[in-house]
């Protein structure tokens, strides 16, 4: 049986003149606020292998792994408009779609600037800034250590998640990224803002980290064996383990402040240990970082 859902509380401020508290850049365009804050459960089978989607706009996302058979949500749904109608409409055109089935737990935003089947911006996202309004989702979930992850946003905040240990596949556009004691391989992409991972254990499969606009900086736990392929265009490459470059990119090495600092403008691909899986990170603005990661914090929360 499905879980109700049950509302905790729900705050509507009508006024003009800005708002305490309302994020976004356009508070000033979008005065008229609601605010309403939910908790849902979904129980899941025991050992089974279980994908969470969370597929978010505008807000941020918290994920961090409990030891229990379930997945819990919180949702605090902000919404502005610019009068009391575009507030009324902005309820009617935005909404929470869940699907729930063996396997899955999938949580999409769903808005008409979107097309249902591919997820994608139908036309262009401008219909969406013409609004006269914005509706923004934080997500913060508990979820299964072991669990499958693609969670991804545009805007409106970072993305963090800690202790989870299944593959992960992880977005954001305007905002950082944090992710604190994983272990599963995956990707996490962004395009303003850092991208920082600290492993639990090291991945066994391959690995891509992304940025346009920060560093990425990543700790991988000692015994570290793989391949790693370092792009950065305005940037350095460093790297606390010992490596040693691999045949098609030679790096320009040298030791600074007592650390090996590896220079190249097309990139290094080098080799850690005795080889293994390939993890990738690329930057445009910004630094390439791999460090040693100190022992692990058990108990970190997003």
């Amino acid at each position: 049986m499905r879980p109700a859902i049950q509302t905790l509380l729900a705050l509507c401020l009508l006024g003009l003149a800005g708002l305490a508290g309302a994020r976004g850049s356009d508070k000033g365009d979008h005065p008229v606020l609601e605010r309403t804050r939910s908790e849902r459960s979904f129980e899941l089978e025991p050992g089974a292998a279980t994908r969470l989607v969370v597929d978010n706009v505008f807000g941020r996302i918290r994920v961090r792994a409990h030891d229990a058979h379930r997945i819990d949500l919180r949702l605090e749904k902000t919404v502005r408009g610019r009068s009391p109608d575009l507030l009324e409409r902005a309820r009617r055109e935005v909404s929470l779609a869940v699907t729930e089935r063996p396997g899955l737990v999938d949580l999409y935003v769903d808005t008409p600037f979107r097309d249902p089947l591919t997820r994608e911006w139908s036309g262009s996202s401008r219909g969406w800034r013409d609004s006269g309004y914005r509706v923004i989702y934080d997500f913060e979930l508990a979820v299964p250590r072991r669990i499958e992850l693609h969670v991804k946003t545009v805007d409106g905040g970072d993305l963090r998640v800690a202790g989870v240990g299944g593959p992960f596949e992880v977005r954001n556009v305007n905002g950082g990224i944090e992710m604190l004691e994983v272990s599963g391989p995956g990707s996490a992409e962004t395009v303003n803002g850092p991208v920082r991972v600290t492993f639990d254990s090291n991945p066994e499969g391959d690995s891509r980290f992304v940025t346009v606009n920060g560093d990425v900086e990543i700790r991988f736990r000692p015994g570290l064996s793989a391949d790693l392929d370092l792009r950065s265009t305005f940037g350095e490459l460093w790297s606390e383990f010992e490596v040693r470059p691999l045949a098609g990119r030679p790096p320009v090495e040298s030791i600074e402040n007592g650390r090996r600092v590896i220079r190249t403008d097309a990139g290094a691909l080098v080799r850690v240990g005795a080889g293994g899986p390939t993890h990738t990170f690329e930057t445009l603005n910004g630094d390439v970082l791999i460090r040693l990661a100190e022992p692990a914090v058990r108990e970190a929360t997003p």
